[in-house]
């Protein structure tokens, strides 16, 4: 699943849709159709957006797996930005987030 697939179904288990998540959040609702059309948020936006549906940022890039950190793990916002420039972790559906090359 992509971004867009990953909010639309996540809004939808939350009650609400990607439009009416904008409106809250004061951004234009074009941002939805540009999310739909394979464009990414900026890291601030996705933040955003998953503070509003209680979900972690890592959910919106989940295919299919629920993603569980440990104490241990690196903060959501270093394996965001990890992920974004390198793509550096590897999605489990046991362990949660494995750094590629450990």
């Amino acid at each position: 699943m992509d971004f867009a697939e990953n909010l639309n179904r996540i809004c939808k288990e939350k009650g609400t849709t990607p439009t009416a998540l904008c409106k809250k959040l004061g951004v234009s609702t074009s941002k939805v159709a540009a999310w739909n059309g394979g464009s990414l948020p900026k890291q601030e936006m996705m933040v955003n957006l998953a503070r509003e549906l209680g979900c972690s940022v890592m959910d919106f890039f989940a295919d299919g797996i629920r993603i569980v950190s440990n104490r241990e793990a690196p903060t959501e916002s270093k394996m965001f930005l990890d992920f974004c420039n390198y793509g550096t972790y590897l999605m489990t559906d046991r362990s949660g987030l494995i750094p590629l090359g450990t």
